[in-house]
């Protein structure tokens, strides 16, 4: 087995760095432990402007990337330690998730927990949800990958994801804050990031012939390339969600703001301010300078920063008229 601790803590390189493994590295285990700034990681397949509360997301300066495999978003920061299995694919995706969840499972429960497969793909300890896996197939090989939260921001986690109140049902927990825990919390004995990395490392390959991973120049160019072509590319991350509504009415000392836009390919469609707000100018001409624009906080700013936005709003301010833009993606009323 082929083992590579990520020194990098870039979200985008490392998902760049599994997928180019996955994609050339035909034959061979893979196993990869590494970290991210503040970062959240939608699915695959979701809608980024439901899953995160972009708002909230801008003021905190989180990273927002999709990786290529299925399942839910999930909040990395330095207190998240994520692994990845790359190997031969033995079949059943039920039975896969065993596969590489179970070898987890019993790292932590080796450091007292009492831990254990929840559902499709959590792994729970002590009742709270520790770690997310997901999964992807490439001829005959797979990707796993998960997290491990060991002493994340859990109120920062809380902020930015916004988690459908169908996941919800039928648990006790009431909010994502209390659906989760950090390991570290959960131990009776505190330990650093290092000695549970160490830890963890030392029981996934226990029973196996390890060497460390080497990256050549080739290597590290095809991972940069894939880095900047696809993991920070707006049409990779946003461009790939489905059309959707946005709505929001928010109460400024300037007055009501209703802000209501379509949002397709991760592009502003259409877009309608309403609200009591003091216009001297009709406030269509600020909502024609978004259509087109990403739906983005960064840019909806950049494309309404240099309009007289006094004269369409008031006193209400770019800050606050940005806020009501994005603040319909977190499901506010």
């Amino acid at each position: 087995m082929f083992v590579f601790h990520s020194p990098r803590i870039d979200a985008l390189y490392n998902l760049a760095l599994e997928e180019h493994l996955l994609l050339t590295r035909t034959e061979g285990d893979y196993l990869l432990l590494w970290q991210s700034d503040n970062t959240v990681v939608i699915g695959r397949h979701q809608n980024f402007s439901e899953e995160i509360n972009l708002a909230a997301a801008e003021q905190r300066q989180v990273t927002i990337v999709r990786r290529t495999t299925g399942g839910g978003a999930v909040y990395h920061d330095e207190g998240n330690l994520n692994f990845s299995f790359i190997t031969a694919s033995s079949g059943a995706s039920g039975t896969a998730m065993q596969r590489f969840t179970l070898p987890v499972i019993t790292a932590l429960r080796h450091l007292g927990l009492n831990a254990s497969l929840s559902g499709r793909n959590d792994i729970v300890a002590d009742g709270a949800k520790v770690s997310g896996n997901a999964q992807r197939l490439y001829k005959n090989r797979i990707l796993h990958h998960g997290t491990l939260l060991f002493d994340s921001n859990l109120d920062l986690l809380s902020a930015v994801l916004n988690v459908k109140p169908e996941k919800f049902r039928s648990k006790s927990a009431k909010s994502v804050r209390s659906r989760v825990a950090n390991i570290n919390s959960l131990l009776s004995a505190p330990m650093s990031m290092g000695e549970f990395a160490d830890s963890l490392l030392a029981h996934l390959t226990a029973h196996q012939n390890t060497a460390p991973l080497a990256l050549g120049p080739e290597d590290e160019a095809a991972i940069e390339e894939r880095k900047r072509g696809k993991y920070a590319s707006d049409h990779w991350t946003r461009g790939r969600s489905p059309a959707c509504a946005i709505s929001h009415c928010e109460r400024f000392e300037g007055g009501f703001l209703d802000a209501r836009l379509t949002v397709r390919q991760g592009v502003i469609a259409e877009c309608v301010f309403y609200g009591d707000f003091m216009a001297l100018l009709p406030a269509e001409e600020a909502a024609k300078a978004l259509l087109g624009v990403p739906y983005s906080p960064k840019a909806m700013r950049e494309a309404l920063g240099g309009l007289p936005l006094d004269l369409y709003f008031g006193t209400i301010t770019l800050d606050e008229v940005v806020y009501c833009l994005c603040a319909g993606s977190n499901g506010e009323e």
